[in-house]
């Protein structure tokens, strides 16, 4: 009984003196913020305070704190405080962690068209799939073989590459459409894809012949995991897809 109230006193007094120190920090931080707003004061001092708990170094610390001072110092004149310019204190100490972020980089032709070819492959496989398994193998015929799906997915993705290519921003700055041209050029790949499609479409072989839907779902499974590797393992710049940012 006597070492566990010992033991209590003794905490109570580390909390004691912890308090103390926070006291004597707050008040020296505050005569560094002169010229801030109380709230702005406390802000940076509960900033600091969380940076140094999640064990940002010191003078990383220092400097983004004198960073956001002066920041500050202009912009309280205009009734800005830190809350509304930084957001909350836990969510800025984690942006500040983790370092200003990176532009994305612009899709490279080719990961556009790798990237476009794998969704389309995952799309035929499925359609595929669905033919096969409610419509019966007359409805698929010999055009939903292994042959097909590649060389028009390849079409298809150098295709949508292509197109997705041109209206990408560059240095921000989106590219002025011409109405005309996209048109035309929808036109001209939607013929190319066509005039594919039924020639490969003719082509025999056991390359070229109606599988059971389950085959399909699982090259439309691997089209899926090969993506999901190229994308996460080997950092390819893929996402972009049908023109999704």
């Amino acid at each position: 009984m006597a070492d566990e109230t010992t033991r209590e006193k003794n905490q109570a007094a580390a909390a004691r003196q912890k308090a103390v120190r926070e006291e004597r920090m707050h008040e020296e931080r505050s005569g560094h913020f002169a010229g801030l707003t109380k709230r702005n004061r406390e802000y940076l001092f509960k900033i600091e305070k969380e940076l140094t708990v999640q064990g940002y170094p010191a003078e990383k610390r220092t400097a983004a704190i004198e960073q956001m001072k002066n920041e500050l110092q202009q912009r309280q004149r205009e009734g800005m405080t830190a809350a509304k310019l930084y957001g909350p204190v836990k969510q800025h100490a984690q942006e500040i962690i983790a370092g200003p972020k990176k532009e994305p980089q612009p899709q490279k032709f080719w990961e556009a068209a790798l990237d476009n070819g794998l969704i389309m492959f995952m799309m035929f496989c499925i359609m595929y799939a669905l033919i096969e398994a409610f419509g019966g193998k007359k409805a698929v015929g010999t055009n939903g073989g292994i042959l097909t799906i590649v060389i028009i997915s390849v079409i298809s993705g150098c295709g949508l590459g292509y197109f997705y290519q041109m209206m990408t921003p560059v240095n921000g700055k989106r590219p002025k459409i011409k109405w005309v041209r996209t048109i035309l050029l929808l036109v001209v790949l939607m013929a190319v894809w066509m005039v594919a499609y039924g020639f490969v479409a003719q082509i025999g072989g056991p390359l070229n012949t109606t599988m059971p839907w389950f085959v399909y779902v699982i090259l439309g499974v691997l089209g899926w995991g090969a993506r999901y590797v190229l994308k996460n393992y080997f950092h390819l710049n893929f996402g972009r897809a049908f023109g999704r940012n």
